[in-house]
């Protein structure tokens, strides 16, 4: 067959091209001359390079892939800290544009008609595929995706691009296991578990809950950006399922806008979910094994409340003001241990309860008020009452009932 001027320039000066940017993804990579840009169609990689890796860059001389073709492109021969990977899928249509190499990122997506990136995907030119360490992310056996296998990153990222989809199973059967995930696009969980060890960021993505489970299991801060628009709101593509938080070392928390969760939220024995004064929409069932954090000021919608184990600590807001706030009432049944515990250096918070009071653990007041008088509000434990040098009781003419069926301890400051 004879091909038109036309379709031969086509394939001859098939090109890919993008931008390289370092982990803050906005300032120019910088070229060290031993590095180098590389690309691998499927699971073969090709011979073209750009020898220069800056803030722009193209490999050229290329032929075009067949559509649909999964495009791997990553920096190779840098430290790794200058590590990138990207994958894109070729529409069929001309070049390969606007590929995005972030250092310490794998990237899904391009400038190409969005796709749906899979695991499988992933897997066609992965760590163990490509032999090659520069290439970080590994598709296992189970069809599990960690982004990083190597260990050598110290704050990788999945990322997202906008107008792509990165749905890692269908069949519920492929995890994925990353520091850091930020959507732009559309993360689709199906039934699959998302292990996040750093910050989850959908201020302007999509996520497509299903029956996910994201687990929280870093060992520093990790701070969750879930993009929503307040309580009593379906934020279709924001809301998560079930959330787990099994950090035992530092908090988990929300970070600038409201979050939902609309399965179960289960925090673990000796971890911490810390609503930082953020908007929480809790619509499925709490299973509290640790302590669920809040200042007081936060506006919270919640579904079922755990009253057998856990602890809720009211901490204030910390500035040098001092601020009232009121303890969230669940109607009946409250609590099963409340910690009143203020952070400030030096004015007190105020809490001050609304209405009955129930708590079928222990009540301690550590540091702050909590106020009991000025709404009449009765309360009954179950369990122990502590009052800490730095915390006050102002009970009024209230009535406080000690039902359980075990000796209780009552120990107050004086």
């Amino acid at each position: 067959e004879v091909m038109s001027s036309a379709a031969l320039a086509t394939y001859d000066n098939f090109t890919i091209s993008g931008t390289c940017r370092q982990a803050d993804e906005s300032t120019n990579c910088v070229d060290d001359s031993s590095n180098q840009i590389r690309v691998a169609y499927n699971g073969t990689l090709q011979g073209q390079v750009d020898t220069t890796v800056d803030g722009a860059w193209t490999i050229t001389g290329l032929t075009a892939p067949a559509s649909g073709t999964v495009i791997t492109v990553f920096i190779d021969g840098s430290a790794d800290a200058n590590e990138a990977v990207a994958v894109t899928k070729y529409d069929g249509s001309g070049s390969i544009s606007g590929v995005t190499l972030y250092q310490e990122h794998l990237t899904i997506g391009s400038d190409d008609t969005g796709a749906t990136v899979s695991n499988a995907d992933l897997a066609l030119y992965d760590n163990s595929v490509s032999g090659d360490e520069d290439v970080f992310h590994e598709v296992d056996a189970a069809n599990d995706l960690t982004v990083d296998t190597t260990g050598n990153l110290t704050s990788e990222e999945l990322h997202i691009l906008s107008g792509w989809t990165f749905r890692p199973d269908s069949a519920s059967s492929g995890n994925v296991t990353a520091q850091h995930i930020e959507l732009k696009g559309t993360l689709s969980a199906d039934g699959n578990a998302v292990y996040v060890q750093g910050n989850w960021q959908n201020s302007s993505g999509t996520f497509t809950a299903g029956t996910s489970t994201v687990n929280f299991n870093g060992t520093a801060i990790q701070n969750i950006i879930g993009g929503g628009t307040g309580t009593g709101v379906d934020d279709t593509g924001k809301d998560f399922y079930n959330v787990t938080i099994s950090n035992t070392t530092a908090a988990v928390q929300l970070s600038s806008t409201e979050t939902e969760i609309d399965g179960t939220l289960q925090i673990n024995a000796s971890a911490v979910f810390y609503l930082n004064g953020v908007a929480f929409d809790m619509n499925g069932v709490l299973s509290n094994n640790g302590t669920l954090r809040l200042k007081g000021s936060e506006n919270v919608a919640f579904g079922t409340q755990d009253i057998n184990s856990g602890t809720w600590e009211y901490v204030g807001d910390g500035p040098a003001t001092a601020s009232t706030y009121n303890v969230i009432d669940f109607g009946t049944n409250d609590y099963f241990n409340l910690v009143i515990n203020d952070t400030s250096a030096s004015s007190s918070d105020m809490f001050r309860l609304v209405g009955t009071l129930r708590v079928f653990g222990s009540v301690t007041v550590s540091d702050g008020t909590l106020d009991a008088d000025t709404n009449n509000a009765n309360i009954t434990v179950a369990g122990n009452w502590t009052e800490a040098a730095a915390g006050v009781f102002i009970e009024g003419t209230e009535k406080v009932t000690f039902d359980g069926v075990a000796d209780q301890t009552i120990t107050t400051n004086g």
